[in-house]
């Protein structure tokens, strides 16, 4: 990000410019600061800055950045992103030195350090506020960050391979600095000096979604409510919650909350009533083009815990989970029928859009009816390290997954959910008279076809195919043969 701007400053808020880079995509354009984080900005204010920039960045200008297709010389970024990415290398190697890697250990056998290293940088990063990357590479995660002169850096071991790759709080990597030791002075270069320094433990994913995820150890906690003992989804995740209107008020302001990997953001936004499965691709778009008008309001380790969206939020974790288990309790019986019923051929198919539907008797004496009263809808995507993305969605008292093999990347500004409106063939795979101990509502498990339709038009809302709506090639999904298998749940099994 930039430290200045060629635009004047108008009333309380200034333009930076800004590069973003996720995978093969790259993103450039202006961030709006107000004045505070502008021009007064500190390291705590950088994960603040970042999800502004999140907030913002579907006005940014996306294209393909490549091996094959990498930033001009023209560009105004490309000189700070050489120069951050060949001290990268340079503090890397000297840390991964024999000479140093022995002085390290002294000090933690663990690594549980992070490093810094100083210089003269007036020159290498002119005009630049801070930069900060993250690579996954052989099983190891880089952490750097550039702010005011100094190079951060951190290393530690990938998470059993998941890539958080939009957890942009960087700052707490270096966070400790009362302990180090001073590991080489360098001459006749543009470094000075490189510490090592023990940094204090790091809120992860087990401390910092304590307030609304759903631990393993108990069953019947989807039943009981909010846990200070839980885990988050194992994958990066996209979330969009929905209230229904307030004292059956038919107006278009809705209560809504948006979560991006891990910052959530909330507020009111003009959305119609949702009157079918049909049209929520459609609302949900349109959610997410009405998302400058939300405001941020905490990160996995702050969202306040008289947050209303908790207690939902807590709930579609766990129902998310059992939907997946019960999907991968039926891997047999869909094998056999796919081996022996030719009418059944439907679910081989690779461009088949299959999907689960787990009915549910939502009566005022059920665990969830309160919880869930208020809710319109809920719809979950997962992108898990195992190539399988999960679709949860929450409409009118029923639950519905989808599982898609996806290619490994999280694309970045994806919200697109499938159409599951129309269903041409399917098949009732198990009942559940009396629920179980830890979803009680519900009472059947049926898998179907989804078939799509053309375009239709429901209030201000025109519906599409997926395809046609947002210019992408289709994904192959619904192979249930492989996808299974590698379940989510599943997986942890075998």
């Amino acid at each position: 990000m930039k430290s200045t701007t060629a635009r004047e400053c108008h009333g309380d808020t200034v333009s930076r410019e800004a590069f973003y880079r996720n995978g093969e995509r790259c993103y450039r354009g202006e961030v709006t600061l107000d004045l505070q984080h502008a021009f007064d900005t500190t390291l705590a204010d950088i994960p603040i800055i970042l999800s502004v920039l999140q907030l913002q960045q579907s006005d940014f200008l996306s294209f393909q950045c490549d091996s094959e297709n990498y930033l001009s010389d023209a560009n105004s970024f490309s000189g700070p992103l050489h120069e951050m990415e060949k001290a990268e290398h340079f503090l890397i190697s000297q840390v991964l030195s024999d000479e140093l890697s022995a002085d390290i250990k002294k000090l933690d056998p663990n690594w549980q350090l992070f490093f810094e290293l100083i210089g003269d940088t007036s020159s290498l990063f002119q005009d630049v506020l801070f930069a900060c990357s993250r690579v996954h590479f052989n099983g190891f995660t880089f952490i750097h960050l550039y702010f005011e002169g100094v190079i951060y850096a951190a290393i530690q071991d990938d998470d059993l391979g998941k890539q958080t790759l939009l957890d942009v709080n960087f700052v707490d990597y270096f966070r400790g600095g009362n302990n180090g030791s001073t590991l080489a002075m360098y001459n006749g270069t543009t470094w000075m000096k490189l510490s090592a320094w023990k940094r204090a433990k790091r809120k992860d994913a087990t401390v910092c979604l304590q307030h609304f995820s759903i631990s393993s150890k108990s069953e019947n906690e989807c039943e009981q409510g909010p846990s200070s003992n839980t885990q988050d989804f194992d994958g990066y995740v996209q979330s969009y919650y929905i209230l229904k209107h307030e004292n059956n008020n038919q107006g278009k302001k809705r209560e809504v909350m948006f979560r991006f990997g891990d910052w959530f953001y909330s507020g009111r936004v003009d959305l119609p009533t949702i009157n079918s499965v049909r049209e929520i691709p459609g609302v949900i778009r349109e959610m997410r083009l009405a998302q400058h008008n939300l405001e941020f309001v905490g990160c996995t380790s702050s969202l306040p815990a008289s947050n209303k969206f908790i207690n939902v939020m807590q709930y579609s974790t766990c129902i998310t989970k059992r939907m997946e288990d019960e999907a991968a309790s039926c891997e047999v019986y869909l094998r056999q029928m796919m081996n022996d019923k030719e009418e059944m051929h439907w679910l081989e198919l690779d461009n088949n859009s299959c999907f689960f539907e787990f009915a549910c008797n939502n009566d005022a004496s059920s665990p969830s009816s309160e919880l869930m009263e208020s809710v319109e809808l809920v719809c979950n995507k997962v992108y898990n390290a195992n190539n399988v993305m999960t679709i949860s969605i929450y409409f009118e008292g029923s639950w519905r997954l989808v599982l898609e093999e996806t290619s490994g990347e999280n694309p970045l500004l994806d919200s697109k959910f499938p159409d599951l409106s129309t269903k041409s063939n399917g098949c009732q795979l198990k009942t559940y008279p009396r629920g179980q101990k830890s979803w009680t509502e519900l009472r059947s498990l049926s898998v179907w076809q989804a078939e799509e339709e053309k375009p239709v038009t429901s209030g201000e809302i025109e519906i599409v195919s997926i395809e046609k709506a947002y210019g992408t090639k289709q994904r192959k999904q619904g192979y249930l043969r492989t996808i299974l298998p590698r379940s989510p749940l599943r997986r942890k099994n075998r």
